[in-house]
């Protein structure tokens, strides 16, 4: 019968120094079988490995016939061996013949179950061997005494014959103590069904078992908790003769795993969610909690990963620091916005921290996460509310200040303008005096449905600013004539009734535009500046618009507007002209005329500042009548000294045109300096779309029975559409720059250009493209069919004096990219 060597929850005897002994150790069982055997011993008598002699019986090592020393050979097979020493010729596994010094010694402490111990060298003429062979076996029995574990024999009776050192420690008795002992005397009440001698004997044919737990009681009467392992003693007749016990006290695992039993209660029922993942994120244990937030079982989530929570939602780069951080050895903490097993979406508070083995090697991740859905909710309804007006649910005051300082920072950035319309409900006081606060509310907010109904044009922002006024924030226009357009869009459906209980209402509005940056580069100097408009517009009458005119209300402002009373009469303004080409031979037949201010106060001013100043005041007329002359003058003196027919463009205010005497200015002006009047080109802008006046289209029309030739300035970027076109005399279209400037890189901007040009022709208008910065634009649009080009790609605005000194060839072919 081969013997199995019993497997135990770790080791009684130091396996790690029985395989640095010298000498060879083998275990003999009472049958005589090897039970175990370490190294050396299996390098002398085997192939190196241990296992190749466990099993064999001691009559295969040392068989009759084989050598001499029959005498030793019979006490080596006798298992009631005494101690002996001595010289005998052994078989290897291999066949052959291997001469030992050997020490046998019967043990009543074993390794396993052996009950033999042989210890063995191989023969040597030194007579120190013997003793070397008696060493070996004192170490072996020094480990015994030094076990972490009680190591204890008892006869058939249970009485104790044999104990270490660890045994007497666990039960807690002196030497003397122990040999009193019979093994009920150990044994708890408790673990009376567990008799270690009645599972011997229940076990005679197996001869151990496996490790199973009892408890003793101590010589203070103290139950410990003892991990046992038993094996049986047999006589001659093989019936159980005894037994031996290795005992482990497990009172600190007990502890341990009482701990760790709380620790998994807590974790099973804990209402915060626990996942523990593999270092590749494979999930190894998720808690109930889990299923309840996620939907997902436990069964379904272990061996995958947490991506299958993934919503979606999440910018990539919060994964991406998650897995860093942790990578790195640190916790990271924060919120996930995960999806449901149905398909819902709900945040977590996470906590993920990496796990370490002794050695300090990242071996797991655990994540503790609470399920916060209902308090996001919760946070962001609050949060609303503190933003939004409770009204109309518009952004309130609070939250337009973010919005547009979020706005201005980009403007800074990309280079963009946005305008800033403020809007006063005209009369509203009325509603809440006659009708009531109530019929008051549901008017404001059907405002407030209106404006986000209404579809204007890059519309970006609409709030509440309080009581009856609002804000609207536009984006992306090309013109200052869109935010025209979509005033007066927001004042027509302010203009509609509103139902009350009483009747319809009807209102009117008032707006205040502010254009970043020129009217400011702060909310606050932009609110004040639209604010300062609407008072304005109020001035004028209800149901209208105005623009902020830069420098009301700022000291910078008044200053300019006071020191541009005088600027005609002190010499500062002058003009500078740009070149217009040909488009087909890229010949200069004309330039555009374009004020200027250097102040000897405050230096060079945009036009951009101080053109709205006199547009919008009675200076339009005299700064008006200045330049028109100015520009018919040097026209008249380019066409003598050429004698070319070249034309002179003239931007014209709509305040010019609102007066009839300016048909009679433009007239005496060209018969004074002999200019015929096709060589006049009057540029006018977008907003007589919108203005309509009659006395203004009567005094186009008078301009165009003259012959002048007028000019649609900025076509396409506001209010002014191709239908439009045959309500006003106009003979000549520019182009607006917005168009030009990616007419090589979109097809769709070429397109619109196509579509302008080709109507243009139909209708027999003249086209000019302004704008123009690089040869491939200019080739573009003589393709298409423009007929004049302007531009920096050509020529840059320039002196009179510098226009003549370039002369009139060299103009005709500009520099090149």
């Amino acid at each position: 019968m081969t013997a199995d060597r019993p497997e135990q929850s770790g080791s009684t005897i130091s396996d790690l120094l029985l395989d640095i002994m010298e000498e060879g150790v083998i275990g003999v069982s009472g049958e005589g079988l090897c039970v175990f055997a370490n190294h050396a011993a299996s390098q002398i008598l085997g192939d190196g490995s241990p296992m190749t002699l466990k099993g064999m019986h001691i009559r295969e090592f040392i068989p009759e016939g084989f050598g001499s020393g029959s005498s030793a050979r019979a006490r080596l097979s006798t298992p009631d061996l005494d101690s002996h020493a001595g010289t005998l010729t052994f078989r290897r596994t291999d066949g052959s013949p291997v001469k030992l010094r050997y020490y046998a010694q019967r043990l009543d402490a074993p390794h396993g179950y052996c009950d033999r111990l042989l210890v063995f060298t191989r023969a040597t003429e030194n007579g120190e061997t013997s003793r070397a062979l008696r060493e070996a076996e004192e170490k072996y029995r020094g480990l015994y005494q030094a076990m972490r574990d009680g190591c204890a024999s008892f006869d058939a009776d249970g009485r104790i014959v044999k104990f270490n050192q660890r045994f007497k420690e666990i039960l807690g008795y002196d030497e003397a103590g122990c040999w009193t002992l019979c093994y009920d005397d150990i044994l708890a009440e408790r673990s009376r069904e567990t008799d270690s001698r009645v599972k011997a004997t229940e076990l005679a044919d197996r001869h151990y078992s496996s490790p199973y737990e009892v408890e003793y009681r101590r010589k203070d009467a103290s139950i410990v908790p003892i991990e046992l392992q038993t094996y049986v003693r047999l006589d001659r007749d093989r019936r159980p003769a005894g037994f031996w016990v290795i005992a482990r006290d497990i009172t600190k695992r007990k502890i341990k795993d009482l701990e760790l039993l709380k620790l998994s209660y807590v974790i099973e029922q804990n209402s915060a969610i626990v996942v523990i993942t593999d270092t590749k994120g494979r999930i190894e244990y998720a808690n109930p909690k889990f299923e309840e937030s996620s939907g997902f079982s436990a069964e379904d989530a272990v061996g995958k990963t947490p991506s299958i929570l993934k919503s979606g939602e999440m910018q990539p780069e919060v994964y991406k620091e998650l897995w860093n951080t942790l990578r790195s050895g640190k916790e990271w903490r924060g919120n996930l916005q995960n999806r449901r097993k149905d398909g819902s979406l709900y945040w977590e508070d996470a906590r993920i921290y990496p796990l370490r083995d002794p050695g300090g090697n990242i071996t797991h991740y655990v994540a503790i996460k609470e399920d916060i859905t209902e308090r996001k909710a919760i946070q962001e309804r609050l949060h609303h509310q503190i933003k939004h007006d409770d009204l109309t649910g518009l952004p309130n005051r609070t939250l337009a200040f973010d919005l547009l300082t979020e706005r201005i920072d980009r403007a800074i950035q990309d280079g963009s303008r946005f305008g800033l319309l403020v809007v006063n409900i005209d009369g509203f006081s009325r509603i809440n005096s006659e009708i009531g606060q109530e019929a008051g509310d549901d008017v404001l907010s059907e405002v407030a449905r209106r404006l986000e109904d209404a579809a204007l044009q890059n519309l970006s922002l609409i709030a509440r600013l309080g009581g009856d006024r609002f804000l609207v924030g536009i984006d992306g226009f090309r013109s200052t004539a869109s935010l025209e357009v979509a005033a007066r869009a927001i004042l027509a459906l302010i203009h509609e009734p509103f139902p009350t209980e009483q009747g319809k209402v009807t209102l009117s509005g008032t707006i205040g535009i502010a254009v970043f940056p020129n009217d400011g580069n702060t909310v606050e100097t932009l609110l004040r500046n639209a604010e300062a408009a609407v008072r304005q517009a109020k001035s004028i009458g209800r149901n209208t618009y105005r623009f902020f005119i830069a420098g009301k209300g700022s000291d910078r402002s008044l200053r300019m507007e006071s020191l541009m009373q005088t600027a005609l009469e002190r010499n500062e303004l002058y003009l500078e002209y740009q070149p217009i080409m040909n488009a087909y031979d890229h010949r200069c037949t004309g330039a555009e005329a374009l004020i200027r201010w250097k102040s000897p106060e405050v230096g060079f001013v945009s036009p951009n500042e101080f053109v709205p100043l006199f547009e919008e005041a009675e200076l339009a007329h005299t700064i008006g009548r200045w330049v028109l002359q100015e520009a018919v003058a040097r026209a008249g003196e380019w066409n003598r000294q050429s004698g070319n027919d070249n034309f002179m463009s003239v931007n014209v205010s709509p305040r010019q045109l609102r007066r009839a005497e300016f048909v009679d200015l433009v007239a005496d002006t060209l018969n004074e300096h002999n200019l015929p009047p096709e060589c006049l080109k009057l540029e006018i802008t977008e907003r007589l779309f919108i203005e309509s006046r009659p006395e203004v289209l009567a005094v186009l029309e008078a301009l165009n029975e003259l012959g002048v030739i007028l000019t649609l300035d900025d076509f396409g970027t506001g209010y002014s559409a191709l239908g439009s076109l045959h309500k006003l005399p106009i003979r000549c279209l520019k182009i607006d720059r917005s168009f030009v400037e990616s007419i090589d890189r979109d097809s769709r901007e070429s397109a619109i250009v196509q579509a302008i040009n080709n109507l243009c022709e139909h209708l027999g208008i003249v086209t000019v493209a302004e704008g123009i910065e690089t040869r491939r634009q200019a080739e573009m649009l003589a393709e298409i069919g423009c007929d004049y080009l302007q531009g920096y790609y050509f020529s840059r605005s320039l002196s009179w004096d510098a226009l003549m000194r370039a002369g009139f060839a060299s103009i005709q072919h500009l520099p090149t990219e």
